[in-house]
């Protein structure tokens, strides 16, 4: 292990990861004016075809690309051609994943400035016909798609999307792109927030009219593709695994294309320095990770959720972690290690003797939990493979760049330094999982978090089933800390068999038992909020509950302003009180927890309230000022949330039950 580490310290590893990572960047779509290589356009192909050929390069074996079915999505250029009170304006355009584009000349209309395109911004506006102009924080306020489908259920012909707040394409001249989420119904156009200002100035001077064009190619029977290579370890059915994603918008070089380079410059220092890994490597370039799928809610980390789910299954249970590297941030204040709850205590040795450098990372670092659903380690997590990605956070650079058309090579030069150490720490984290025969799963790390979720939930309305279900915890707990005990004794011993050469008996049986247990909890006991945190199952539901109960008690008081925004904090309900009754019914339907088509959101959302029907009969009885009805149509929800909440705190509990067992069966002989 010690050459690899040298050898990634030498200036040549840097200085190939900004060469192929820069001509990665200035690839894109054929034709394209701004780059793009996003879900099986011909941007995303010439950059895949263009890893194999480096993968092979530089000495990888088995280098493969996996091809899987995604909408194909291929954004050439837009245009805004204005006409307004005697002057006219060209402006150019963005758009989103997802999104259709228009005949060659375009969508000619009014233009109408609908705000922030809820419901309550139409009134008085008829846009039939026309083109509207929305603006939105899209993470203080919501996704595009739903002020777009309320724009097309009013009669609108077109979008004009622009961005406002302080977190998302800040720069004035910036364009954004995302993946869209959206029907495929209107046209949807992105302009900076500079052109934004001065559209708004013509529409104060008097009507404007407006032609909307976008190039873009869509194709519903599309092809992306995975790239990987092989190094070869002395156990070569068990793997550790590196991985970036290979496609973006604009050039996209810090996101992700960076990480790619980075993960073929540690494959090349390792082939270099003729080290020889306990375990086999993969090294992956991932496609379709920002968009594979139109009119879905789960539209994006398509790659990723074919390679571990359909292409690649026989890879569950046997690769020991994922470590991603994707978007690691310039700026951002402390090194933070995303990682699955099970590994924290493995890390958590690690970093206690590392140190971070304060010039790129002032606060240091932090351990915290899994990244969720905005990367691809989320799909090989709940796949069952560990998974790990670090060096994400906040940050000013983000907020001016990220998903814009600054996001380019001229980054490299000043994150150098970061850069240096995400190498080598990537390195070091992946050589000494290497060396461990057994996954170092701390599985009380889990039982002890999912208790502590109760001390901010309601208790008294479950006492019975929390008591059992924490009582079975702390059971599990204890076997869990015994296990991970053990785990530690066995992974030293291998280490010091690896340093004087001997042969160790590789537990297979142990490796897979405990494989099982973490697959069990990633899949039954973690799920996703309605907004896709990662939770517990129970966690959403008892929120519903806290919610619930307040709305109730402002009902009885006729205070129904705060019972309206206290229900606010209940599953969807926002969007059923901002937006037109059928923008909420179809949100429902793309979060559908009894579909089995959501790709990485199946089976990982509960069953919502209906807010549409329970609104409906508030906002009636409200007009008949009868408040008593309210109280009791609350009651009825309440009732009905605590009933999901028992049985799934039961089912929980059950789950822990299976894993003590689990647990209690391992053999280490």
């Amino acid at each position: 292990m010690k050459e690899v580490l040298k050898e990634v310290k030498k200036v040549e590893y840097l200085e190939y990861i900004d060469s192929i990572t820069k001509e990665l960047s200035l690839m894109g779509n054929d034709g394209g004016e701004l780059g793009f290589r996003v879900s099986g356009s011909s941007g995303e192909w010439n950059v895949s075809r263009r890893i194999k050929e480096e993968m092979l390069r530089i000495g990888l074996t088995d280098v493969r690309t996996d091809e899987f079915p995604v909408h194909s999505w291929e954004f050439l250029s837009g245009r805004l051609v204005l006409q307004g009170t005697g002057r006219e304006e060209t402006f150019v355009m963005s758009s989103f994943c997802g999104i259709k584009g228009t005949a060659p000349e375009g969508v000619t209309a009014e233009i109408i400035d609908v705000g922030s395109g809820t419901k309550t911004d139409y009134i008085g506006k008829s846009v039939a016909g026309k083109i509207v102009l929305f603006t939105i924080d899209i993470l203080d306020d919501f996704w595009h798609s739903l002020p777009v489908y309320q724009a097309e259920l009013r009669g609108a012909v077109g979008c004009v999307l622009t961005y406002k707040g302080n977190r998302y394409g800040t720069r004035d001249d910036a364009l954004n792109s995302f993946d869209s989420q959206c029907k495929y119904g209107l046209p949807v156009g992105n302009i900076s927030r500079k052109d934004a200002a001065a559209l708004r100035t013509m529409l104060a001077e008097g009507p404007v009219t407006a032609t909307l064009k976008l190039d873009i190619k869509v194709d519903l029977n599309g092809k992306s593709s995975n790239v990987y290579g092989i190094i070869p370890g002395k156990n070569k059915d068990k793997y550790v695994m590196l991985g970036g994603h290979m496609d973006g918008y604009f050039h996209s070089y810090q996101d992700d294309l960076l990480g790619v380079g980075t993960v073929l410059g540690i494959a090349k220092a390792v082939l270099q320095s003729g080290y020889q890994p306990e375990h086999s490597m993969i090294i992956m370039s991932h496609g379709s990770e920002e968009y594979g799928v139109t009119e879905s809610r789960y539209d994006w980390c398509i790659g990723s959720w074919y390679s571990i789910n359909k292409l690649r299954p026989d890879w569950q249970g046997k690769i020991k972690a994922f470590l991603n590297i994707d978007a690691v941030r310039p700026g951002t204040p402390v090194y933070v290690v995303n990682a699955t709850q099970e590994l924290h205590e493995f890390f958590g040795e690690i970093f206690e003797n590392i140190t971070v450098p304060a010039d790129c990372w002032p606060g240091g670092q932090r351990l915290a939990g899994i990244n969720g659903p905005w990367s691809d380690d989320y799909n090989y997590a709940v796949g069952g493979v560990p998974a790990v990605i670090c060096g994400r956070g906040p940050a000013d650079w983000s907020y001016r760049n990220y998903h814009t058309q600054f996001d380019d090579y001229t980054i490299f030069e000043s994150e150098k330094g970061i850069m240096q150490f995400v190498l080598e720490n990537y390195t070091e984290l992946a050589l000494k999982l290497d060396e461990c025969i057994l996954p170092p799963f701390s599985f009380k790390n889990v039982t002890d978090q999912l208790t502590a979720t109760f001390e901010d939930l309601p208790v008294a309305q479950a006492s019975a089933e929390i008591d059992e279900l924490k009582q079975v915890a702390a059971a599990t707990g204890e076997v869990a800390a015994a296990v991970y005990s053990k785990i530690v004794t066995y992974n030293k011993a291998y280490r010091d068999a690896i340093a004087v050469g001997t042969p160790a008996d590789r537990l297979d049986g142990t490796h897979d038992a405990l494989m099982s247990a973490y697959k069990l909890i990633q899949r039954d006991l973690m799920k996703l909020s309605p907004w896709d945190d990662v939770v517990f199952a129970h966690e959403c539901i008892g929120g519903n509950i806290l919610a619930l109960e307040k709305a109730q008690a402002d009902a009885e008081t006729a205070e129904m302003d705060n019972a309206f925004a206290g229900l606010r904090d209940v599953d969807l309900f926002r969007v059923a009180l901002d937006f037109d009754p059928e923008v909420f019914s179809w949100l429902m339907s793309l979060q559908d927890p009894s579909r089995d088509d959501l790709y990485w959101g199946t089976g990982k959302v509960h069953p919502m309230i209906r807010a549409d029907l329970l609104l409906n009969d508030i906002e009636k009885s409200r007009q008949e000022h009868d408040y008593g009805a309210i109280v009791q149509r609350l009651g009825e929800t309440l009732s009905e949330e605590i009933s999901l909440y028992k049985k799934t705190i039961r089912d929980e509990t059950a789950v822990l039950t299976k894993l003590k067992s689990i647990l209690e069966a391992v053999s280490f002989e």
